[in-house]
């Protein structure tokens, strides 16, 4: 349950700047879902804001396979073979 007094930045992320993300990073292999584009967005914002020498770190927690079917990304991961990672994928050099 989301609860105000507990947070302390609410970051607004537009649908579209989500999508164009997520497409993104299928267009460098990556699968994922929307709402990691939106997470991967933020991240990307705040590696700019922190500046030249810090480290931000991002998760991608789905491979988005619910969309595989939709317009967000299944071109670009038809092409890449996004689509025929299992769920026990690791990306190459990561575990």
């Amino acid at each position: 349950m989301y609860k105000p007094e507990t947070t302390d930045e609410a970051i607004l992320i537009f649908n579209q700047d989500a999508i164009r993300t997520s497409q993104r990073l299928a267009e460098e292999g990556i699968p994922a879902g929307i709402a990691t584009g939106a997470d991967i967005r933020d991240e990307l914002n705040a590696a700019r804001k922190a500046g030249r020498g810090k480290v931000v770190l991002a998760t991608v927690l789905d491979l988005g396979k619910k969309y595989s079917s939709t317009d967000v990304s299944k071109e670009v991961w038809d092409e890449k073979g996004c689509l025929d990672l299992d769920p026990g994928y690791h990306s190459p050099g990561h575990g």
